[in-house]
């Protein structure tokens, strides 16, 4: 008797044990139906401004809405980005003003390694180039990059012609 009474101790403990992961599972399906509803009704409101994202949610797909931007007329979006061109150019003009020479009056034989050569004794050069046309030809002149202005200005006063 006291044999039969643990079986059923356990059974019991075991088929409730079981119920309440079964009311666990149904609660977190009803929790990811609910959230899908709720994303898909967001992102019919939100057209404009958001986008869905399929995820894998424990073997359960979902789908998730990120925020873009807000709706922009074409014209805005226009403005925008050339604001942020222009500010790009701007602070690429900053950082390279006073280090970036112009080379003029080069001959056409003078590849990018010969002004590189001759402007090194004044310092580390970042860049050099040779400006050329689209058949390979040098157009007479070229641009050499110092890391520092002071390099750059000694470069002009050695090679300044007047």
């Amino acid at each position: 008797a006291a044999l039969t009474l643990l079986w059923d101790v356990m059974v019991s403990s075991f088929v409730s044990s079981l119920s309440l992961w079964a009311a666990l599972v149904g609660l977190w399906f009803w929790f990811l139906l609910v959230l899908l509803w709720f994303l898909l009704v967001l992102s019919w409101y939100l057209r404009g401004i958001g986008f869905l994202v399929g995820v894998q949610f424990f073997g359960v797909r979902a789908i998730q809405c990120a925020v873009v931007a807000e709706t922009q007329k074409k014209s805005e979006r226009e403005l925008e980005l050339e604001s942020r061109f222009e500010q790009t150019v701007k602070e690429t003009v900053d950082k390279f003003q006073g280090l970036n020479l112009y080379v003029g009056n080069l001959d056409d034989s003078i590849d990018d390694d010969k002004p590189k050569e001759l402007f090194s004794e004044f310092g580390a050069i970042i860049s050099c180039k040779v400006m050329r046309d689209s058949s390979g030809i040098s157009k007479g002149f070229g641009f050499g990059g110092f890391s520092t202005p002071e390099e750059a200005s000694c470069a002009v006063d050695a090679y300044v012609v007047v």
